[in-house]
This record gives C-alpha cells, sequence and structure tokens, in this order.
C-alpha cells in the first residue's frame, strides 16, 4: 500500500461557505490529492495526498484568490496493519 501524507496549513481571508467551497474545489486538482477538508471555523485546511505537496503548489492550486497561506506541516502517515491470507489459521474440523 502506498505511503500518504497529511499536511495542514491555515488560510486567511476566508469568509463563508463560498470561499470554502471554492478553496476545497482548487485543491482537489493538485495531482497525488487524495482528500480535502476545509474548515472555515479554523479557517484550516487538510489535505491527504500520495506524495509531499509544497507551498508553491498549494498557491499554484488557488491562483489568483485572495487567500493567504501559511503554517503548512506535513505529517507520514504510516499503511494500516492488515492480515495477510497465508497467515490465517484454518479451523480445526477433526472430530
Amino acid at each position: 500500500m502506498p505511503k500518504s501524507f497529511m499536511h495542514k496549513f491555515h488560510v486567511a481571508g476566508m469568509y463563508n461557505s463560498a470561499d470554502v467551497a471554492a478553496v476545497r474545489s482548487r485543491l482537489v486538482t493538485i495531482r497525488g490529492v487524495s482528500g480535502v477538508n476545509v474548515d472555515l471555523r479554523k479557517m484550516q485546511a487538510q489535505i491527504t495526498a500520495t506524495s509531499v505537496i509544497g507551498v508553491l503548489a498549494l498557491r499554484n492550486a488557488l491562483g489568483s484568490m485572495d487567500f493567504e497561506l501559511s503554517g503548512l506541516t506535513t505529517t507520514a502517515i504510516p499503511p494500516p496493519f492488515s492480515v495477510r491470507d497465508d497467515e490465517i489459521d484454518e479451523p480445526d474440523t477433526s472430530i
């Protein structure tokens, strides 16, 4: 399973749900992005992606929109643990 990365940053200049929708619709266009959450109350965006995304890529995605990005943090998300099929013991059916 490929590694994922969580990106969090502040987005100043959002005032309503239309701004949130605009930011979300632009951020999902970034290559490798698998999820976007934008919180108006916290003025924060959170992106899950298959690679690290830099500030320049985020600013380019938002283009000419009047939002200011700051405080970008990126965290690697470890893959979930799973059980391989060949490790499953067959139930004992003998009598």
